[in-house]
């Protein structure tokens, strides 16, 4: 790494010796960070910013309130013949702990009432020839435990990226992209893709995440999404998937070894705009 800072501090509260939490924060920047695995990946991020913070609710000092923070110009990925970059990447995490004593469960109709049905399933979907090929997501036990006991809430936006793989070789490019989320829910407020000269814009939303991971009963993701184009060229599609299948990696691994992330891409790319400029 190059031009590696480490900050920490903490509220002097903390030598109390009590059972409340107290205010402790960190920070680490790098101008530049590289991470290798010793075989043919690595990791590469440039000027970077990252902080945390552990303080105490308001309500209640007992319970904790973790804040993460990652802030980077930008990050790149090498693997084998394979890369990608993001631009410009921002990352902001909360997670607090619930207070189960401060906030009760209570269920419709009373202590005894019956819970309404909140989801009422399509009488296709109840087959069981269907059912069979439901996929099963479920976490381990500790992992289900922290998930019902912590509520995540967080945003995320990349101003920019691209993929570049000799087994799909058009020029793939994110021009954006931006979302938020929680314990239960995922909300994609921009997403826009371009591979070669093929275009995709999308935003949405994914619910029903907690029920789900936490193994509970009748638990369904629900997905809403919207999804436009400007154009598909679907020759071109094919003709990058009808490449990449003759590609062969042991003969051409070390072509372009040693050359920029731009010039890769542009070198491998066979679309109609693999000599337009990067956006």
């Amino acid at each position: 790494g190059r031009g590696l800072g480490i900050t920490a501090t903490s509220s002097a509260d903390i030598l109390k010796g009590d059972k409340n939490f107290h205010y402790v924060g960190g920070r680490f920047t790098a101008q530049k960070l590289a991470v290798d695995d010793g075989i043919d990946s690595r990791l590469f991020i440039k000027e970077t910013a990252n902080s945390f913070r552990v303080r105490p609710d308001k309500e209640n000092a007992k319970i904790p309130i973790l804040t993460f923070t990652s802030r980077n110009k930008g990050i790149a990925v090498k693997s084998g013949v394979h890369r990608a970059g993001l631009k410009d990447a921002t990352i902001i995490a909360t997670a607090t702990m619930n207070d189960f004593k401060r906030v009760p469960r209570v269920r419709p109709g009373g202590k005894n009432g019956n819970r309404p049905r909140k989801h009422e399933v399509a009488e296709w979907m109840q087959e069981e020839d269907f059912r069979k090929q439901d996929i099963s997501i479920k976490l381990s036990d500790e992992f289900a435990k922290y998930f019902k006991e912590w509520n995540f809430r967080g945003s995320m936006k990349i101003d920019g990226g691209f993929v570049a793989s000799p087994y799909f070789p058009l020029r793939n490019r994110l021009h954006g992209f931006s979302g938020r989320f929680n314990s239960n829910e995922i909300t994609i407020q921009e997403f826009s893709v371009a591979s070669g000269e093929s275009n995709i814009k999308a935003d949405g939303k994914l619910t029903g995440i907690r029920r789900m991971l936490a193994g509970g009963k009748g638990g369904m993701l629900n997905l809403d999404l919207n999804i436009n184009s400007d154009n598909i060229n679907v020759d071109e599609l094919l003709r990058a998937y009808t490449a990449g299948q003759k590609f062969d990696e042991h003969q051409n691994a070390d072509k372009l070894e040693g050359v920029s992330d731009e010039e890769y891409a542009e070198a491998i790319a066979i679309d109609t705009s693999a000599t337009a400029p990067v956006p």
